[in-house]
């Protein structure tokens, strides 16, 4: 009975080792609809103005993420956004889609304005900000920004743009 008790407790041991993470977002979303707002064109006519910016601290697998991101818009909207990291200052009067956690002000307002895990799509003093705050959730952040805000090889936004979206994170267990 021991070993048998031992083989099935280092088999459920493995399968829980091996549980993949998974988010999902509800439709449960928030906006602020008390600001006047008129609808910004971010891309259409295989042009925009917009560059994409990340952090500088990024680690390769989110800059990875980050790329893809900016290869998924490419293909959506026949746009090649330009790409860089936030270790220069913006430029004055420059428009930028802000991946993440950069150190531009506008992503730290939008980091504020988020819940305990969510992800948020902000449009602040002109610029774009697709935030998460749960590891791994840019992933989701821009999967769901793909799906709501892309379309029809177009990006328009509405210059109030402030959606917080809950998701929920959990696990995916595995049977053994």
């Amino acid at each position: 009975i021991m070993r048998k008790l031992t083989k099935w407790l280092s088999l459920v041991l493995i399968g829980v080792l091996l549980i993949p993470v998974f988010a999902s977002c509800d439709k449960n979303e928030e906006e602020d609809p008390q600001v006047p707002a008129e609808e910004v064109t971010i891309a259409s006519d295989h042009y925009s103005d917009y560059v994409l910016v990340y952090p500088a601290n990024s680690t390769p697998s989110e800059v990875s993420e980050y790329k893809e991101f900016g290869a998924n818009l490419r293909a959506a909207t026949l746009v090649f956004f330009d790409m860089k990291d936030d270790s220069e200052p913006a430029a004055e009067g420059a428009k930028e889609i802000l991946l993440g956690s950069t150190n531009r002000p506008q992503s730290a307002e939008a980091y504020n304005q988020l819940g305990a895990d969510q992800v948020g799509f902000y449009m602040i003093d002109g610029q774009v900000a697709i935030v998460s705050n749960f590891e791994g959730g840019f992933d989701t952040a821009a999967k769901e920004f793909m799906k709501r805000y892309v379309k029809d090889s177009a990006i328009k936004l509405m210059s109030n743009l402030a959606v917080r979206i809950q998701c929920e994170i959990g696990y995916d267990y595995v049977s053994v």
